[in-house]
């Protein structure tokens, strides 16, 4: 059976034709136009749709903002440009064990930190403050710079906390040891045993 319509075969059984989609059944009792001198119809002359006038070329829209494009390069290692944002210091460097590092593909800072946090491991803690958002940027990749900037405020936010907490434990055991010296001296002059 031929579509009456755009003179495609189909399928005696089908009921729709699988070039234009027309319904076949109501063709079913006119006789089928024989496909080889079938004339499509003209097409429709639609205007197109109104378009914005062309960008020129060099400048940028306004959606974009005014900052610099710079190309995702996170993950790429240390040969490509950084952007500006991993000139930031950033707290979760100072969070124990390494544990930013690790995270974010700077493992042998990690390691440094991890095995010899008795010797250097503050050292490598003060490095990943100072230069732990560009380590993150060029070990890890980002889908994008909004992204990366979520991820780092995020660890800037809890390494704050842990520096708070650790000040707060820091001067709650001085404050406890002040006052150990101070009961053991005065045990010591009362003469009794503890």
């Amino acid at each position: 059976m031929f579509c009456g319509h755009c003179g495609a075969e189909n399928d005696n059984q089908t009921k729709f034709c699988i070039s234009c989609g027309k319904l076949l059944a109501e063709q079913s009792g006119s006789p089928q136009p024989d496909p080889q001198h079938f004339q499509a119809p003209p097409p429709h002359s639609i205007p197109p749709p109104p378009q914005a006038p062309p960008i020129a070329p060099g400048t940028v829209p306004p959606s974009f903002g005014s900052y610099e494009q710079i190309p995702n390069t996170s993950g790429m290692g240390s040969g490509h440009p950084l952007p500006p944002e991993t000139q930031n210091m950033n707290m979760g460097g100072c969070l124990p064990c390494g544990i930013f590092a690790f995270a974010n593909g700077a493992a042998m800072w990690g390691i440094i930190v991890l095995v010899a946090s008795c010797f250097v491991g503050s050292l490598a803690n003060l490095v990943l403050l100072i230069k732990g958002n560009e380590f993150a940027w060029q070990n890890r990749r980002f889908n994008s710079r909004q992204e990366y900037n979520e991820t780092m405020n995020a660890w800037n936010y809890w390494g704050k906390i842990y520096l708070i907490f650790s000040i707060i434990m820091s001067v709650i055991g001085a404050i406890l040891y002040v006052a150990l010296i101070v009961f053991a001296i005065s045990m010591e002059g009362s003469g009794g045993n503890f």
